[in-house]
């Protein structure tokens, strides 16, 4: 990512920032709901948001399923991508990079789409199984602001590209129709001297 974004701007490794934060906030919350569940039992935080998903599995479920939508449309964009995007230009490597993100995060989709399959007991008595829901959630919504972030600097580059091209496409097509009005003055002139 860093041949999409830094270009010589900055410094920052924005691509190992953006796998940090996939994996610190999942894994973050995680530890820190097994460990409110045991050192502090009656106020745990964790509890309520688990709470929340568990009443709302469903909601989450359609989400998944919505995203399951725009993880297929983005992984047919990255196959009919045109020589000119940037995808294709910052090569192999960065492509199968998205395409793994990509892939992970429609298989994840998926997969949370089943999850209220888990949910089988009442609210609060699955405190592990909805601990494991909300933080795969929060991995997978993760991998969704990664693939934002890719795509929102591979479309603004190839919409500019594309601006680009449409001016040097308009100024050409400008200076062919001058062209050929000569050459149609000169062949015309010289016919009517034949005639």
């Amino acid at each position: 990512m860093n041949k999409l974004v830094m270009r010589g701007r900055s410094k920052i490794n924005f691509d190992k920032l953006i796998n940090a934060l996939v994996w610190i906030i999942p894994c973050t919350y995680m530890i820190f709901g097994i460990i409110m569940y045991y050192k502090f039992p009656k106020f745990n935080p964790i509890k309520y948001v688990n709470y929340v998903f568990h009443v709302n599995i469903n909601l989450f479920s359609t989400i998944s399923t919505v995203l399951v939508g725009i993880c297929f449309s983005i992984i047919s964009i990255l196959l009919t991508a045109d020589q000119n995007s940037l995808i294709v230009r910052a090569g192999n490597k960065e492509y199968k990079k998205i395409m793994k993100s990509v892939e992970v995060s429609f298989i994840l989709s998926i997969i949370y789409i089943f999850s209220p399959l888990l949910v089988y007991k009442p609210v609060g008595k699955q405190y592990f199984v909805d601990l494991l829901l909300t933080t795969f959630f929060l991995y997978l919504i993760t991998q969704v602001l990664r693939i934002w972030i890719y795509f929102h600097i591979i479309i603004k580059s190839d919409v500019d590209g594309k601006i680009e091209s449409l001016k040097t496409d308009a100024s050409e097509s400008k200076r062919n129709t001058m062209m050929i009005k000569k050459i149609y003055n000169i062949v015309s002139g010289r016919l009517q001297e034949i005639t």
